[in-house]
């Protein structure tokens, strides 16, 4: 299956703004957060004088995929202080920072935990706000890159990374229009830049993440469904036809997976949640939609486990890399993926660690493929001890 489906965005298509043909990007073109090219700008003038604003300490106000936000300049002489002022809030309740790109968010956290980089990858920009602990371990700290062009244009033009709350009062509700922005803070805002907000006109939600798992600490933007199969450890079987070794792999590793977390802990206090698995199979030869084979089903079910409604996939090349771990079930499979994709590194691995085949037991008969089962279901076994 291909990786988390590009979301529709209702201000460039799917992944943004294509400037140099003028117009939205296809799904086809969907764009990874470090090499988004900038939305369209705000006129000169506007921009401009956002940028006085900032830089001179002052806030400013702006629509965004979700509310309205109260913004200043990260680093600017006095204007964290200011927009403290403004929201009514401790020091101890840190803002979060608006960012271009997720090498800011990583540089300014020292390194990005690896949920929080695949959890931006999978939905920046958009109505998520992603907390991390810094390297040192000295500071938490929550970035965005908005989904909204008028957001996205004053972030691309600003030099450093941008402070930003929802544009209220700290206790009362989220503006969601410039003349709300203007009747609670009146002057005291350098700068209200008119727009209209994301159709959800809710605060986004906030996910603090780590390299093991992550914790809704607010609910929005996405579910918590969208969020495990994004953090999750993507698996990847590789036979020839997936119809016998790699989908009865692929069945075990769900059964035993499943067994092992049920036997844990099943959920921390804290509402942290670990990484889960993702699981697939494919065929590097496979003609789709062609069920498992009947003696795949029977030693299966020698074994224990409840076949599933498998129809074989073919292995797709384009989103390969979007696996964390590739197992081969033969050398040849191993060496000819190596040498089409080498950027797969040690993702890409023999089955058996021992780098000996697992024989395709095609034209056995049922003890071939039962002895072919139990040592499958040793290898998985033997997988889940270090992963």
């Amino acid at each position: 299956p291909p990786p988390l489906a590009p979301r529709a965005s209702r201000w460039g298509g799917v992944g943004g703004w294509d400037t140099m043909r003028g117009r939205p990007c296809s799904a086809s073109e969907t764009l990874v957060p470090d090499s988004n090219p900038p939305p369209p700008p705000l006129s000169d003038d506007l921009r401009d004088e956002a940028l006085r604003v900032l830089q001179r300490g002052g806030v400013i106000a702006f629509p965004t995929d979700t509310v309205y936000g109260l913004a200043a300049l990260l680093g600017a002489p006095g204007g964290e202080e200011e927009l403290r002022r403004l929201k009514g809030r401790d020091e101890r309740k840190p803002f979060t920072r608006f960012v271009r790109r997720l090498g800011q968010a990583a540089r300014l956290l020292g390194r990005a935990p690896v949920v929080f980089d695949r959890l931006a990858k999978a939905f920046w920009p958009g109505p998520l706000t992603l907390v991390a602990r810094t390297v040192e371990g000295d500071a938490t700290l929550g970035f965005r890159i908005p989904d909204h062009p008028v957001a996205l244009a004053v972030v691309d033009a600003a030099p450093a990374p941008l402070l930003v709350t929802s544009a209220n009062r700290a206790g009362e509700p989220e503006a969601t229009r410039a003349r709300q922005v203007r009747d609670t803070f009146g002057r005291e805002v350098g700068l209200v830049i008119e727009g209209a907000c994301g159709p959800s006109e809710r605060p986004s939600g906030v996910v603090f993440a780590t390299d093991d798992g992550f914790r809704v600490v607010r609910e929005g933007g996405v579910s918590e469904h969208l969020l495990r199969l994004a953090a999750a450890i993507r698996v990847l079987f590789v036979c020839t036809a997936n119809v016998c070794r790699s989908p009865m792999a692929e069945q075990m590793f769900r059964r035993l997976v499943a067994d092992r977390d049920a036997a844990r802990v099943p959920a921390r206090e804290d509402g942290f949640i670990p990484r889960g698995f993702f699981v697939s199979s494919a065929g590097s030869f496979a003609r789709p939609g062609v069920p498992m084979s009947d003696k795949a089903l029977f030693a299966l079910e020698k074994l224990g486990y409840e076949p599933a409604d498998h129809q074989s996939r073919s292995l797709n090349l384009q989103n390969l890399a979007s696996w964390d771990y590739i197992f081969a079930m033969e050398k040849a499979q191993y060496e000819s993926l190596k040498e089409h994709m080498p950027e797969l590194g040690d993702r890409l691995r023999m089955f058996d660690p021992r780098r000996r085949d697992v024989p395709d037991p095609f034209g056995g008969d049922e003890v071939v493929y039962l002895e072919c089962a139990h040592r499958i279901e040793a290898l998985v076994k033997e997988a889940l001890t270090w992963m």
